[in-house]
């Protein structure tokens, strides 16, 4: 009975992941993400699925802060096969809250997975590189951040 329960619930997880992946194809992002929550309800630590909805928040749902706690458990439970694509992931994530020295961390342990012979490598190669400029840039021209304004009418 537990055998065929196990291969139920994979089998369903299979199914949510292919629906989400076809719905991102086709630019249906709301159904995408109830998919990937489906899979994340019945295994959270699910490398693909929590990459692959934080990836998701961040590039079409506009929603980076939270994008970054998926990528975060996938980090947790990558394989060495997922690593550039978290790598990348959580370098805009930590590059938007703008945490930048820990974006640069990440930029930089991407950089070598990069094929530099390919056309895709090259440009991604230059959009690591820009933004690693970019995070350079803002620690070096941060302005301290006031901790408490208060405002009184005159």
């Amino acid at each position: 009975i537990s055998w065929s329960a196990s291969t139920k619930g994979t089998s369903s997880i299979s199914a949510s992941l292919r629906i989400a992946r076809n719905a991102v194809d086709k630019g249906d992002y709301e159904v995408a993400a109830i998919e990937y929550e489906k899979v994340l309800q019945m295994d959270s630590t699910h490398l693909r699925a929590n990459l692959e909805y934080g990836l998701l928040l961040f590039e079409f749902l506009n929603e980076p802060v939270k994008a970054g706690r998926y990528l975060l458990h996938a980090e947790k439970d990558s394989e060495k096969d997922t690593l550039p694509e978290i790598f990348f992931g959580l370098g805009r994530y930590y590059h938007f809250i703008g945490d930048n020295p820990t974006a640069i961390l990440y930029y930089q342990r991407l950089a070598p997975y990069i094929q530099t012979k390919t056309k895709d490598g090259k440009i991604l190669e230059s959009d690591v590189n820009r933004s690693i400029a970019s995070c350079h840039f803002a620690i070096k021209n941060s302005i301290p951040v006031i901790k408490q304004i208060s405002i009184r009418n005159l």
